[in-house]
């Protein structure tokens, strides 16, 4: 959550916003719901612990002029995690 918070602080959301966004996304309903959805995927990187996480969905329209394809909702790695193969 750390990381989270730092990445959105960075991109200048204040902290109504910063608060209002985590509510959202990441009170505990909100990931169960997320969970439950059968056209909501998730996906934990473990190295060998838990560093980062992914959420997409398939069958999402991209833009307005009706293409299809999977839209990437999440994608966050902990801080010193980036940059290595």
């Amino acid at each position: 959550m750390p990381a989270i918070i730092t990445t959105l602080l960075i991109s200048g959301r204040d902290a109504d916003e910063l608060a209002l966004f985590l509510k959202q996304e990441y009170a505990e309903d909100a990931l169960r719901r997320s969970l439950a959805d059968a056209t909501q995927h998730w996906l934990i990187a473990e190295a060998p612990s838990p560093v980062g996480f992914a959420k997409y969905s398939y069958q999402q329209r991209m833009a307005d002029d009706g293409k299809i394809g999977t839209l990437l909702h999440k994608l966050y790695l902990m801080p010193g995690k980036t940059g290595h193969c």
